[in-house]
């Protein structure tokens, strides 16, 4: 009987430099990545997630998340073996907590988790792609909190204030409202063109002038207040 293993060879060669190119893509990704068995034990990690967590790689394996990062556990816990036992993707997860690299600070991460399919297609584990977004979301806060502030102050100015974009009015404070008596949405946009007084279209041409332009503009122009008289 003659057998050539020629052909298995070159398989298994192909294999492992298969495992061994996913490897370095793992290790070198910029995002964290791991793999959890069916009990939610750490099979592999990259290092951007282990610089993360605060504690080495291999410190990792063989654990669960409850011994390594237990302040998340309860929050990735149903997670997980909703999409163990269903086999579904969930992306765009927000987790916050804390990790040993920072135990008193409050971070944030954007997850995706998607099954890992065993030798029977079945799924034998779970994977999951970790981005921390804390910085992100500190500024959206600050942001959101600048905007705030600007809106109090616009409002309690004694003049009317508007913001415009290519599509007309987009922004205006409270006394704006008052002056015409219409809620915001018949207002902006070019809602208030028909409350312009109708010898006054040069306003309009003025206006469209400086905002193609980038140049600032001043027009003295009649506008019919809420009670119906121009002003």
């Amino acid at each position: 009987y003659y057998y050539d293993s020629t052909d298995l060879r070159r398989a298994e060669q192909e294999k492992e430099q298969v495992a061994t190119t996913l490897n370095r893509l793992i290790a070198s990704a910029p995002l964290g990545i791991v793999m959890f068995d069916s009990q939610m034990r750490y099979q592999h990690i990259n290092g951007p997630l282990a610089e993360m967590n605060g504690v080495p790689a291999e410190a990792h394996i063989g654990k669960t998340v409850a011994e390594v990062i237990p302040d998340l556990y309860e929050q990735v816990k149903p997670l997980f073996e909703r999409v163990l036992y269903s086999g579904e993707t969930v992306s765009d997860f927000i987790v916050e907590g804390e990790t040993p690299k920072a135990p008193s600070v409050k971070r944030v991460w954007r997850e995706s988790w998607f099954p890992v399919a065993g030798t029977d297609g079945k799924p034998s584990g779970v994977g999951v792609i970790v981005e921390e977004i804390t910085e992100q979301r500190r500024a959206e806060a600050s942001l959101q909190e600048a905007e705030a502030r600007l809106r109090t102050m616009a409002d309690n100015a004694p003049v009317l204030i508007w913001q415009t974009d290519a599509s007309g009015v987009t922004f205006v404070n409270r006394h704006y409202l008052d002056f015409f008596g219409l809620p915001n949405e018949m207002i902006t946009g070019m809602g208030w063109v028909n409350y312009l007084h109708p010898e006054d279209g040069g306003y309009l041409e003025a206006y469209r002038s400086a905002y193609a332009n980038k140049q600032r503009y001043e027009y003295h122009a009649r506008f019919r207040r809420h009670d119906g008289e121009y002003r």
